[in-house]
């Protein structure tokens, strides 16, 4: 258990090191934005491959993805730095897919 001095003293470091600023928030928040974007298209592989008759690729797997983040973009367009949200968010898309790809074999 910390001191109540010592949780003061630390986090007003961090917000003198912009821990809590503006940008450094909605980074670490489009990291979890994403993943519930990310898991709920791989929770749903079977559906999009069976029922809906996409093949099991990656351009599948972007499209369903892609249509869940823009899903997020439309909710966040009307919040409070929504811009600055929805941009970090597709700069986690692209990483991921990035990732993805070099997973494969494919360089860019």
């Amino acid at each position: 258990e910390y001191s109540n001095v010592t949780k003061k003293l630390v986090y007003g470091m961090a917000r003198l090191m912009g821990y809590y600023s503006t940008g450094s928030t909605a980074i670490r928040a489009s990291h979890d934005l994403y993943r519930a974007c990310a898991e709920h298209s791989e929770a749903n592989k079977d559906f999009f491959i069976e029922a809906c008759n996409l093949p099991d690729n990656f351009q599948s797997w972007f499209s369903v993805t892609q249509l869940h983040v823009w899903m997020l973009m439309v909710r966040l367009r009307g919040e409070k730095n929504g811009k600055l949200y929805i941009q970090e968010l597709v700069n986690r898309l692209f990483d991921d897919a990035e990732h993805r790809m070099r997973s494969h074999g494919v360089s860019c």
